[in-house]
């Protein structure tokens, strides 16, 4: 072996220039055919497939999870019964005004706005006017004359007040029981002065009242007003 290792040594010693590199270069390019030729091909394909088997075989081992499934809420109009339904917050409830045909888009006049707030205010006097009227009522039927006269005063200064019409008529008997003409004629404009139509029975009292008074002349001009009239 020494001798064959000497005759090698010596060949490659004694070999010319360049033919020991030609060698090298020749187990280079036959490795490198090797490492590209169909044999390599092969070798990767299998250490590829070797690797995917190992993460299969990694992945395999891990538990699997499983599937979601989505939760499903029971209807309230479901057999079931035990579930609650659902609560709805009730909306307040909204009160409309309703306007009548004939007012929407209807401007008012002035003068239908004046009546209208004549007929306000007259409202608002209402509740004194009634007292007071009650207390003439009572002040005549009690023959008093003072207080029945102190009270009807009052009534007619309300403002915006309305004098009831049987005011009139109440005030024009207790001026004919106690044979007042003047009074008596002054109540008897009010009630004109009022816009209150003069009934029958006021005309005949204070027709009454002037012939007890001996007033023939004022008793005369009544007769002539309510022939004018067509009273009587």
């Amino acid at each position: 072996r020494a001798s064959r290792g000497r005759s090698g040594m010596s060949r490659a010693l004694t070999a010319p220039v360049g033919a020991t590199g030609t060698h090298a270069r020749r187990r280079c390019a036959a490795s490198r055919c090797s490492s590209s030729g169909p044999t390599a091909r092969w070798t990767r394909a299998t250490r590829c497939d070797a690797s995917n088997g190992k993460e299969d075989a990694g992945n395999g081992s891990r538990p699997k999870r499983p599937a979601r499934v989505p939760r499903r809420v029971p209807r309230p109009d479901a057999g079931g019964g035990d579930a609650p339904a659902p609560t709805t917050k009730n909306k307040p409830a909204v009160r409309r005004r309703t306007v009548a045909a004939t007012d929407r888009g209807k401007a008012l006049t002035d003068e239908e706005k004046a009546i209208r707030m004549r007929e306000l205010r007259e409202r608002a006097a209402a509740p004194r006017v009634a007292e007071l009227a009650d207390a003439v009522r009572r002040a005549c039927d009690a023959g008093e004359y003072k207080p029945a006269q102190a009270a009807y005063a009052e009534l007619k200064a309300v403002p915006d007040g309305v004098v009831p019409p049987d005011v009139f008529e109440t005030m024009l008997s207790l001026c004919a029981r106690l044979r007042m003409p003047s009074s008596a004629e002054g109540v008897f404009i009010d009630s004109l002065a009022a816009g209150a139509a003069p009934t029958e029975s006021a005309c005949w009292k204070l027709l009454e009242t002037f012939e007890s008074s001996g007033e023939s002349r004022r008793a005369e001009k009544v007769l002539a007003y309510m022939e004018s009239r067509g009273i009587g």
